[in-house]
């Protein structure tokens, strides 16, 4: 089993978000799985809302009841998104494989916990981003690895291996299981964004077609070269809420006139796109300014999905709405 072990207290001093640092379970370890804020839920933690796991929220999330949060789904190792939003104070959950083993998307039990953490409505706003890599266009070029998709075959070229077909499937699934969290977040009253590279062919799949219309968004243009990034790269957010509209750019430089990102490989022969994955911190703070005051700023505070179930505010026995 692993865990993200943290100092017993919740809150942060001195307005440094503490890391979660990953580290294997001590086989005698009995401690509660709500004991502390960054408890990471893993497969062998039980559904949240069982009543193996109806244990009492720390005071100090008790006292947090009903904030709203700031959800950062594939927010990436360094996680720059979260980052910068609890520089403005806010209250967030990171969620990638790559910050800690157990937070996998495609675990049904991590999932089923973030689901209802979605649909709880204490997200304010959510934000996505699904790895990309299968669904790059940059394979369709020649010179580069070998593509599974193209924009008319999304389920897969003819004569794919058995490991290809995996990596349509696991890339799909990545996908929808996003926009099924972000659809709830919606639908709960919260604001939500999506992003992919502009020519990500993640675009054309129908259900991020769907969510365009769900959630009636708005398509935002994020030129590397006005965030202060000097490369031929672009991201598009598809965003609910229209205050991110004027952050928009075009890029008005001359053809060519920024670093070749694509099909450049370093000299171990990795793809130089890999070091562009993540967002500058320019257009990270440009976001933040913006979306931050749609948020509780208690903190800053950085919890995990479990954790932050304790501020699922608890619904009274004859509250509304009620059964007969």
């Amino acid at each position: 089993m692993f865990h993200c072990d943290v100092p017993d207290t919740a809150m942060v001093q001195e307005d440094t978000p503490q890391e979660l640092d990953c580290q294997q379970d001590d086989a005698s370890e009995t401690s509660s799985p709500m004991a502390t804020a960054e408890h990471i839920a893993t497969a062998e933690d039980p559904p949240l809302g069982s009543p193996q796991n109806s244990i009492a929220a720390p005071p100090i999330l008790e006292e947090l009841a009903g904030a709203r949060i700031f959800l950062d789904i594939c927010s990436g190792s360094g996680h720059p998104l979260t980052t910068s939003f609890l520089r403005k104070k806010c209250i967030c959950v990171s969620v990638d494989k790559l910050i800690c083993s157990s937070m996998d998307l495609l675990d049904n039990i991590f999932f089923d916990s973030l689901l209802r953490l979605c649909s709880s409505g204490i997200v304010g706003y959510g934000a996505a981003a699904p790895n990309c890599g299968d669904y790059s266009r940059l394979k369709l070029r020649p010179g580069g690895p070998r593509a599974i998709r193209t924009p008319t075959q999304l389920d897969g070229v003819p004569n794919l291996s058995a490991e290809e077909r995996e990596r349509i499937q696991v890339s799909h699934e990545l996908v929808c299981r996003c926009i099924l969290c972000l659809e709830l977040i919606f639908s709960a009253g919260g604001h939500i964004h999506i992003e992919q590279p502009t020519n990500s062919m993640a675009w054309l799949e129908p259900i991020m077609q769907h969510l365009i219309k769900f959630a009636a968004t708005y398509l935002v243009y994020f030129p590397a070269c006005a965030f202060d990034r000097d490369w031929q790269k672009s991201w598009l957010l598809a965003c609910s809420y229209p205050g991110l509209k004027p952050l928009g750019r075009i890029c008005q430089h001359p053809p060519d006139s920024h670093e070749a990102i694509a099909g450049v490989r370093f000299s171990d022969g990795t793809f130089k796109s890999r070091i562009t994955a993540e967002y500058p911190p320019a257009m990270c703070d440009a976001i933040s300014d913006v979306v931050s005051p749609l948020l509780s700023q208690h903190g800053p505070l950085q919890l995990s999905v479990l954790s932050a179930a304790g501020l699922i505010p608890q619904k009274g026995l004859h509250d509304l709405p009620v059964s007969h």
